[in-house]
């Protein structure tokens, strides 16, 4: 799935909505592995194994060694960015409250949008862009409710990168 689709936007002479809203130094630094990210540079270990080997699977699920299913090879995900974003177990409380404040920004705005109800492909894509045209129910890039989902998405995806490279290191 190509997660940012500027070309149908229509965005000519402004800003995508996901750097907009950012005045610090600290926003800045979280606004960085959603870009990535949104962008598709972001290196997982899915990536990595296609131009370079290695292992494509999520360092961040569980393997246990006593359980002969665990160890099978292909039993632990691959570590996509929509594993990352959508299904990894590491991340499931961290998902659970995300998807919390999606809604709450969702109905104090008065905004349409049931996050439960969707597909993993589709809570990727609004995670990365809710105002993506890759989507049934999006939200428009005027509506006032768009930076703060932004805000929610940036601090997500830095929550994600953080806790990834410091189990990788």
């Amino acid at each position: 799935m190509k997660y940012l689709n500027v070309s149908v936007l229509g965005l000519t002479g402004r800003p995508h909505p996901a750097i907009t809203g950012v005045t610090t130094s600290h926003e800045v630094k979280k606004m960085r592995p959603h870009i990535k990210m949104l962008t598709g540079n972001y290196l997982t270990f899915e990536i990595k194994s296609q131009q370079s080997g290695g292992s494509p699977e999520c360092h961040l699920c569980p393997s246990d060694p006593d359980d002969p299913v665990s160890q099978d090879q292909g039993s632990i995900p691959n570590e996509s960015l929509q594993h990352l974003i959508s299904q990894c177990s590491k991340f499931e409380d961290l998902r659970k409250r995300i998807k919390s404040s999606i809604e709450t920004v969702c109905n104090n705005a008065k905004l349409k949008i049931e996050i439960e109800t969707f597909s993993n492909n589709e809570f990727t894509q609004f995670i990365l862009d809710p105002s993506s045209l890759n989507l049934k129910k999006r939200v428009n890039i005027s509506h006032p409710a768009l930076p703060e989902l932004f805000k929610l998405s940036r601090d997500y995806c830095y929550a994600i990168d953080r806790t990834r490279t410091q189990h990788i290191k």
